[in-house]
C-alpha cells in the first residue's frame, strides 16, 4: 500500500515545488524590494512617450538607495485595452503595480540575464556603491486578461550588488529565449540609449 502512494506523494510534492517557484517568480520586483529592505518606493528620472528611465529604491536613514535601475522602452502603439494604465505610467506611476491594480498579469519574457559594467554615474546613484559589475535583466514585458495578452514594453534592469546577482537572478526566472540576433541589438540599443539619456541628465545637473 506504500509503495503505491509514494507516487502520488512525490507527485504532490513536486506540483508544490513548481506552485511555489512560479509564485516567487511572479512577485513584483518592487514587492522584492520592499520584502528585502522593508520600503520601497520610484522615482522617474525620465520619461517620454518612448523612454523611461526609473530607479526603484529603499529607503535607509532619510537616504534613497537605488536598488535597480530600470531603462524601459514603450510601445510605438497604445492599444486602446490599456490606454489609461498607459496614461497612468506616463505620470509616473509603477509599471507593475498600475497593471496589476487594474486586474492585468503581468509576464516576463525573459531575454538576457547578464552583466553591465558602469562607472560613478550608476554607482553614485546606488548609495556611493563602488563602479563595477551589476547584475542585468532584460526582457519583454507582456500585460494578459482572459483572452487578451499584449507585449507592453521592453525593460533593461541593473541591480544593486546588495539586492541581486545573476545567480539569483536565473534561480528565480530560470527560462530564457534562445538568444537571437534581434533581440541582442535591441537589448543593446536600449542600453545606449538609457545611458545616453543619463549622461545628458548628470550633465544637466552639473551645469
Amino acid at each position: 500500500m506504500l509503495k503505491r502512494l509514494r507516487p502520488c506523494i512525490i507527485g504532490v510534492l513536486l506540483l508544490e515545488i513548481v506552485l511555489a517557484a512560479s509564485a516567487s517568480a511572479q512577485i513584483l520586483n518592487s514587492e522584492r524590494i520592499e520584502q528585502t529592505f522593508g520600503s520601497y518606493g520610484i522615482d522617474v528620472l525620465y520619461s517620454d512617450e518612448a523612454l523611461r528611465l526609473s530607479s526603484l529604491y529603499s529607503e535607509h536613514a532619510d537616504q534613497r538607495i537605488m536598488r535597480t535601475f530600470a531603462i524601459v522602452a514603450y510601445p510605438e502603439i497604445v492599444d486602446e485595452p490599456f490606454a489609461t494604465e498607459h496614461r497612468e505610467i506616463l505620470q509616473g506611476g509603477s509599471i507593475g503595480t498600475t497593471f496589476t491594480a487594474a486586474g492585468w498579469e503581468v509576464v516576463k519574457i525573459n531575454l538576457l540575464f547578464s552583466e553591465f559594467r558602469r562607472g560613478a554615474d550608476l554607482a553614485g546613484l546606488m548609495g556611493g556603491e563602488a563602479a563595477g559589475w551589476f547584475a542585468t535583466h532584460a526582457y519583454r514585458l507582456d500585460i494578459v486578461r482572459p483572452g487578451e495578452r499584449y507585449s507592453y514594453a521592453t525593460i533593461i534592469e541593473l541591480h544593486h550588488p546588495d539586492y541581486m546577482n545573476v545567480e539569483q537572478l536565473q534561480a528565480i526566472y530560470s527560462q530564457v529565449l534562445p538568444q537571437d540576433d534581434a533581440n541582442n541589438y535591441a537589448v543593446r540599443e536600449l542600453a545606449f540609449r538609457g545611458f545616453e539619456k543619463l549622461g545628458e541628465l548628470e550633465l544637466s545637473l552639473s551645469e
